[in-house]
């Protein structure tokens, strides 16, 4: 399965005309599935190519629409969503979701940084590093067993600037 990327993955346009090829495409590459009832249709293809066909005007596009926002939203990274940029709804993809990121920490799931260098030996109990660095930026890392730095890789998951 590929890397997810944070980020966008379709902007300017809202038509599941455009969406939906394209999120079929992210789904397809990030390794994940859906059952769309576009593809109970023996004209697939043919209908993805037309921006004209009645299954975009009947609602079947949006419950489409619909189950692959879900499938991706199941692929996301850990501790991201997908969907409409906060400040643009034209604008899908994957985000960090930081408030469920804190969250983590507060539980106690996830240890809070400022330098790897700060990394405790033992990491019994915690799934993923959050590094912050003084800027302000954030890097997720998950913790792979064993469950000391010596041994343990810190696999990076995601980070953003």
């Amino acid at each position: 399965m590929t890397q997810i990327k944070i980020g966008t993955a379709s902007a300017g346009t809202i038509k599941p005309q455009d969406l939906i090829p394209r999120f079929l495409d992210v789904l397809t590459a990030g390794g994940g599935k859906v059952s769309l009832s576009l593809f109970f249709s023996r004209n697939a293809q043919e209908i993805l190519s037309d921006g004209d066909h009645d299954y975009w005007e009947q609602g079947m596009s949006e419950a489409d629409l619909d189950s692959l926002f879900t499938a991706l939203d199941e692929i996301a990274p850990d501790f991201c969503t997908f969907s409409a940029h906060p400040n643009d709804g034209a604008d899908f993809g994957f985000w960090p979701d930081l408030e469920s990121l804190e969250q983590s920490v507060v539980d106690g799931e996830t240890i809070k940084i400022n330098d790897l260098a700060d990394v405790p030996a033992n990491l019994d109990g915690f799934q993923h590093v959050m590094l912050v660095t003084d800027h302000g930026n954030v890097t997720l890392y998950a913790i792979e067993p064993p469950l000391h730095l010596s041994d343990t890789p810190l696999i990076e998951q995601w980070s953003t600037v």
